[in-house]
């Protein structure tokens, strides 16, 4: 006798509910480990938070950039605007600066753009941040010469013999 419901078929559509059922219990069970780590749930908020790390402070002390901005800064009173490559050549022996490392250029460089005391420009170096640059003394315009420049020679056979690699004709 043919009963009411496919047992078979209603059997097999439980199989196939299971499959589905096992990845949204494993997410369910991450979210719920997560969730304790975290704080409030996923679901509940909808959106993440994160616990602050406590800020870490740097290896660099406050007297170590003091006194790194009191070394640049009469160095740049004696020399005018500096380089950094310069600025490093002086003062890497300096045991106060603790400057004793392989890039010492790039933790100068560093230190000097972290104070609000100095200002830097690539093609004059580094500088006051108060204060204008000194001005560059103007050069002088060229003295007018006697006779008048050679003018170039404008022909082929002209131009072939000013070449040193040309084959003689």
């Amino acid at each position: 006798m043919a009963g009411i419901v496919d047992i078979e078929a209603a059997k097999a559509r439980l199989a196939e509910l299971d499959a589905e059922r096992q990845p949204l219990v494993a997410l369910i069970q991450a979210a719920e480990a997560y969730e304790g780590v975290v704080g409030k749930s996923l679901f509940e908020r909808g959106t993440i938070t994160v616990r602050q790390r406590p800020k870490q402070l740097s290896g660099r002390s406050a007297p170590v950039l003091e006194a790194t901005e009191k070394a640049v800064a009469e160095l740049l009173e004696l020399m005018g605007p500096c380089p950094t490559a310069m600025l490093a050549t002086i003062l890497r022996d300096k045991p106060e600066l603790n400057l004793k490392v392989e890039n010492v250029n790039n933790v100068l460089s560093a230190r000097l753009s972290n104070s609000a005391k100095f200002v830097g420009d690539r093609t004059k170096g580094w500088w006051f941040a108060d204060r204008p640059p000194p001005a560059q003394p103007v050069a002088a315009p060229p003295a007018a010469s006697a006779s008048p420049p050679t003018p170039w020679p404008q022909s082929g056979a002209a131009v072939a013999s000013l070449n040193p690699w040309s084959k003689p004709s």
